[in-house]
C-alpha cells in the first residue's frame, strides 16, 4: 500500500474525537437504596448493558468512517505486490508526436522536431518489460504508425526514430481521441497518454473529453518566444485574367510575433526564373500587403512562387501559384443580326471610363468571334470552337438541338439570349428543358420599364462591375422578356424586379449553359445592347464559360482532395507531384469523375488529361495551411484544462510523477463508498438507539 497524499494520513488523528466525545459524556453510576425499586434491577441492568452495546458500535463506525474519509484524502495506491514496496504496476502508454510543420522551427538547441523524438524515447524509456506502447503522429489528421498496443518496445523506438516532419497543420482532437480509443482495449490498469507537441496551432480547440479515464501528459517543446514570417496568400485582383493586359498581384504576408522581423525582400519567380525584387519595410511589425503588376503575354497556365529570405522556420517561406490566362477564345455567334454581339465581343477600344465599371477594367482582343446564321448551323465542327452563343431564335431545329447537346457534352460552354417571340413555347421547352435547365413562357411587358438586381452580387461575372452598378438613372431598362422557370439545379445570378430571372447559369454533362432572358439583336426589349453594360457583361460571361471547361481549383492547401469532373472524350489522366517523382495514373469513376487525395507536399503538380488523340495540360499549387506558421503558443495551464492532462516542465518533475503514478491502482473511490456504507448503518444504529 502507498499514498499519493501521505499528508492527509494525518486526519486519521481525528478518528479519536468520537472516542473523547463519548468519554466526556460518560456519568458516574450512584446507588440509592430505594425498597419500591429492588424487584427492577435485574431488569435496568439489563437494559443498560443493551445500551452500552449500542454505544460502543455507534463509536466504532464513526471512527471507521473518519479513518476511510481521511484514507481516502490520501489517495492510497493499491501494489500488484504488496510484499515488496518498489513494485510498479503495468502500463499501456500511447505516445502522441506532433509532426505538424511548425516543428521545424530551429530553436537554439536544436530543430523542434529532432527535440521531440528525443522526448519521446525518454519517455519509452521509463516503461519496462510487460509494459505496451503505441505511437500516434499528429497533424491536421491522426496518423498511428503504430495502432496497437504492443509489448515490443524496441518497435516503437524505431518508429520514432523513422519518424518524419509534415507539411500539414495541426489538429489536436482526432489523435486525442484515437488515443482514448486505443487504451479503451488494454489489459493493464495503469494507462497513460504522452502528447509531445510546441503547443501552437491550437486555436478554436475544445475542451476534449477524457474517455479512458487515462493520465494525460502534455510535454511542451520550445522554451523561448520563436519569431517567423511567412507568405499567407498570393492572388491576382481580377478572377480572370485576359493576355496583353496589366493585371495587379497582392501578396500578404504574416508577422507570427509580438516583436518587428527583419524581413528585406520577397523574390517573384515566373517558370524558375527571378522575375522581381519587391522591397519591404527595414523592419516588419504587423501583417504586410505588397502588390506589383504584371502582363501576361500567352494562354495558358502560368506557375511561379513568392519567395522569403530564409529565416528559422523554411517551410513557410515560399509560397505557389498558378494564374491563368485567357485569349483567343474562338466564340462563335449562331443569329441573323450578329452586329451587337461581335462589337461587344471584339472591340477597340478600353470601357474602363464607363459609367458602373471598376475603373481597373480593361478589354482586349481575349476573344475571336465569329457569325453564322441559324440555318447554317449543322455545318459547325464542335472542336473548332470553345463557345456556342446563340441569340434571339425564333425556333429550334433539331439541327440545333443536336449542336447545343454535342458541344455541352464535349466540355464546352453555351451562352443563349432568349429575346424572341415563341409560337409554340411548350414545344420548344420540352425539347431543350434537360439541356437549358429552364422552362421558357409567354411575353411579359413592363410599363414602365424595369431594371435588374443581382442575386449573386459576388459572382465572377459582375466582377468588373461596381456594387451600385444595376442602381440609378443610367442602369439598362427592360421593356419586354419572358415568363421562366428554373430547375432545381440552375442558379439564378440576377433577377428583374418582379423575380422573373435574367440570367441564369445551369451546369449539365461537362458544359456549362448562361442563359439572357433580353435579346442580343434589338432595342425593342431592352436598351442594354447600347449602355456601357453590355461589353463587360458579355466579354466576363464569356471568360467565365471558357474557365469552367476545366472546372477545378488551381489553389489547394496541403492534404485537400483535388476534384475534376471531366468530359466524355478524355481516356485517362495522370498526375506529376512535385518531387519529380513518376506521374500517377488516376482512374475515373462511373461519373467521369477523379479525386486525387495525395497533396502531401507544397508545390506545383502537373495534370495531364489524354483524349482521343490529344493531352491538355493543366497545373495545380498546393501550398502550406498558414495558420500553421503562428507559433506563439497556447498557455500550457489552458492545454492542460482543454485535455485534463498534466503539464510537464521538466524531464525531473515528469520522472516524479511516474515514480508515484505508476506504484499500482488507486482505491480512494471504494474507500469512500465504504465511507457512505458506514454513514448509512451508523444512522440505523443511532435511531434504533434512542428508540431504545
Amino acid at each position: 500500500m502507498g499514498f499519493l497524499n501521505p499528508a492527509f494520513l494525518f486526519g486519521i488523528v481525528a478518528a479519536v474525537i468520537p472516542l473523547l466525545i463519548h468519554l466526556w459524556h460518560r456519568r458516574q453510576v450512584k446507588t440509592v437504596d430505594f425498597s419500591s425499586l429492588m424487584f427492577l434491577i435485574l431488569a435496568h441492568k439489563q437494559t443498560a448493558r443493551r445500551i452500552h452495546l449500542y454505544n460502543i458500535l455507534l463509536l466504532l463506525l464513526r471512527m471507521a468512517i473518519i479513518t476511510l474519509i481521511a484514507l481516502a484524502l490520501s489517495r492510497p495506491l493499491l501494489k500488484n505486490n504488496l510484499f515488496f514496496v518498489g513494485h510498479r504496476a503495468k502500463t499501456s502508454c500511447v505516445i502522441i508526436l506532433d509532426n505538424s510543420y511548425s516543428m521545424g522551427y530551429q530553436d537554439i538547441s536544436g530543430q523542434r522536431f529532432e527535440l521531440a523524438r528525443n522526448k519521446a524515447t525518454e519517455v519509452l524509456s521509463s516503461l519496462q518489460s510487460g509494459d505496451q506502447s503505441a505511437l500516434i503522429l499528429m497533424s491536421d489528421i491522426a496518423d498511428p504508425v503504430i495502432r496497437k498496443l504492443t509489448p515490443d518496445l524496441d518497435l516503437v523506438r524505431t518508429a520514432i526514430r523513422q519518424a518524419k516532419l509534415t507539411y500539414r497543420g495541426t489538429n489536436i482532437v482526432a489523435s486525442v481521441n484515437l488515443a482514448h480509443e486505443i487504451l479503451t482495449g488494454a489489459d493493464n490498469l495503469n494507462q497513460e497518454i504522452y502528447l509531445i507537441t510546441d503547443l501552437a496551432g491550437w486555436k478554436g480547440t475544445t475542451p476534449i473529453p477524457n474517455r479512458s479515464g487515462a493520465k494525460i501528459f502534455i510535454l511542451p517543446i520550445g522554451d523561448q518566444v520563436a519569431e517567423n514570417a511567412g507568405i499567407t496568400s498570393i492572388q491576382a485582383s481580377r478572377p480572370l485574367i485576359g493576355t496583353h493586359l496589366p493585371v495587379q498581384i497582392e501578396v500578404e504576408i504574416g508577422n507570427y510575433t509580438n516583436a518587428p522581423l527583419n524581413q528585406t525582400l520577397v523574390q517573384v519567380f515566373f517558370n524558375d526564373l527571378k522575375r522581381r525584387s519587391i522591397q519591404l519595410p527595414a523592419q516588419l511589425e504587423t501583417d504586410l500587403s505588397v502588390s506589383f503588376s504584371h502582363q501576361f503575354q500567352t494562354v495558358g497556365s502560368h506557375i511561379g512562387h513568392l519567395q522569403l529570405p530564409m529565416d528559422r522556420l523554411e517551410a513557410d517561406n515560399r509560397r505557389y501559384f498558378v494564374f491563368e490566362a485567357y485569349g483567343g477564345i474562338k466564340t462563335l455567334c449562331v443569329t441573323d443580326a450578329p452586329f451587337y454581339l461581335l462589337a461587344a465581343l471584339n472591340p477597340s477600344s478600353s470601357a474602363g471610363d464607363q459609367a458602373g465599371l471598376d475603373p481597373s477594367f480593361q478589354t482586349s482582343a481575349t476573344i475571336s468571334p465569329g457569325a453564322i446564321s441559324p440555318s447554317e448551323i449543322s455545318t459547325v465542327s464542335v472542336e473548332d470552337w470553345d463557345i456556342l452563343l446563340l441569340s434571339d431564335l425564333e425556333t429550334f431545329s433539331s439541327n440545333t438541338i443536336q449542336q447545343i447537346q454535342a458541344f455541352l457534352r464535349a466540355g464546352k460552354s453555351l451562352i443563349l439570349f432568349a429575346g424572341m417571340d415563341l409560337v409554340k413555347p411548350v414545344q420548344t421547352n420540352q425539347n431543350l428543358r434537360d439541356w437549358l435547365g429552364i422552362t421558357l413562357g409567354e411575353n411579359v411587358i413592363w410599363n414602365p420599364p424595369t431594371q435588374i438586381t443581382l442575386s449573386d452580387p459576388q459572382h465572377v461575372i459582375f466582377d468588373p462591375f461596381e456594387e451600385t452598378a444595376f442602381i440609378g438613372d443610367s442602369a439598362p431598362r427592360f421593356f419586354r422578356g419572358l415568363e421562366m422557370s428554373v430547375e432545381s439545379t440552375a442558379k439564378v445570378l440576377a433577377q428583374f424586379q418582379n423575380q422573373i430571372p435574367f440570367l441564369v447559369e445551369y451546369r449539365i454533362e461537362n458544359g456549362t449553359v448562361l442563359i439572357f432572358n433580353a435579346s442580343g439583336k434589338t432595342l425593342t426589349d431592352a436598351d442594354l445592347l447600347v449602355t456601357p453594360y453590355f461589353l463587360p457583361l458579355l466579354q466576363q460571361s464569356v471568360l467565365y464559360a471558357k474557365s469552367r471547361q476545366v472546372a477545378m481549383n488551381r489553389q489547394l492547401t496541403v492534404g485537400q482532395p483535388l476534384s475534376i469532373h471531366l468530359r466524355e472524350l478524355v481516356d485517362r489522366v495522370e498526375i506529376g507531384p512535385p518531387d519529380g517523382q513518376p506521374s500517377k495514373s488516376i482512374q475515373l469513376d462511373q461519373d467521369r469523375h477523379i479525386a486525387f487525395a495525395g497533396t502531401d507536399q507544397p508545390g506545383i503538380y502537373q495534370i495531364d488529361i489524354y483524349g482521343n488523340e490529344d493531352k491538355q495540360r493543366q497545373f495545380l499549387a498546393v501550398n502550406l495551411d498558414s495558420s500553421e506558421s503562428d507559433l506563439r503558443p497556447i498557455n500550457l495551464e489552458r492545454a492542460g484544462v482543454l485535455l485534463s492532462a498534466h503539464t510537464v516542465d521538466s524531464q525531473e518533475e515528469l520522472d516524479q510523477k511516474l515514480n508515484t503514478l505508476r506504484t499500482g491502482r488507486e482505491i480512494w473511490g471504494e474507500l469512500l463508498v465504504l465511507a457512505l456504507a458506514l454513514m448509512g448503518i451508523e444512522s440505523l444504529v443511532a435511531n434504533r438507539n434512542q428508540k431504545g
